[in-house]
């Protein structure tokens, strides 16, 4: 959002991922190396509920490998390659969050959670405690973002101090919502309600 913009400056999109694999340890380098002092980073879960960093519910696009990202194991994942054309930047995987978080850290950077999936919420909102609880000095150099705003509810139910921000329905989302008859304008207007309200969908 414009907000988290004017606080963080200028963000990564999924990392250096126009001189790298997006989502991807060889990404957020590059990004180091052109100054970027903030990244976006986007969160799915493996089989055995771990957070990983990437972006598609499938391994086919960025990967090797093929399926959902949900019925890989993290020890699956680990065996694939994530270069896909990037072939000078050294051998590049799918990293969990603990190591892009223990990254971001490591080298002062602001990380921006895109979660993926409302049916993730209640693992996230577990997931975000579990970070702060293991990286205390982490707290104020992330936010969360997402498309999905019960995710955005849980985690000001759980956390009220994290700063979030509601992704605005894009272009490519827009013939799903409206098979549903929900408009653009009036998931957004649904979204802003949910958001700061008292009640949730999340299971």
């Amino acid at each position: 959002s414009s907000g988290i913009n004017a606080e963080y400056g200028e963000i990564a999109h999924r990392g250096g991922s126009h001189d790298a694999p997006e989502n991807t340890m060889c990404a957020f380098r590059k990004a180091l190396q052109h100054g970027y002092k903030a990244i976006e980073i986007d969160i799915q879960y493996t089989a055995d509920s771990v957070p990983v960093v990437i972006h598609d519910e499938t391994l086919d696009r960025t990967t090797n490998g093929e399926g959902p990202i949900s019925e890989s194991t993290l020890e699956q994942l680990k065996t694939l390659s994530a270069n896909n054309d990037f072939s000078d930047v050294g051998d590049c995987k799918i990293p969990t969050l603990e190591e892009t978080v223990e990254f971001a850290i490591a080298n002062d950077l602001i990380l921006l959670f895109d979660v993926k999936g409302g049916a993730f919420c209640g693992k996230f909102t577990k997931t975000l405690t579990h970070i702060l609880e293991k990286y205390p000095n982490f707290s104020e150099k992330f936010a969360v973002i997402s498309f999905f705003p019960d995710i955005l509810y849980n985690v000001r139910q759980t956390h009220p101090t994290v700063i979030t921000g509601f992704t605005r329905v894009m272009t490519t989302f827009r013939t799903s919502y409206e098979k549903l008859g929900i408009t653009p304008l009036l998931y957004t207007l649904y979204s802003s309600l949910l958001i700061n309200s008292t009640t949730s969908l999340c299971s």
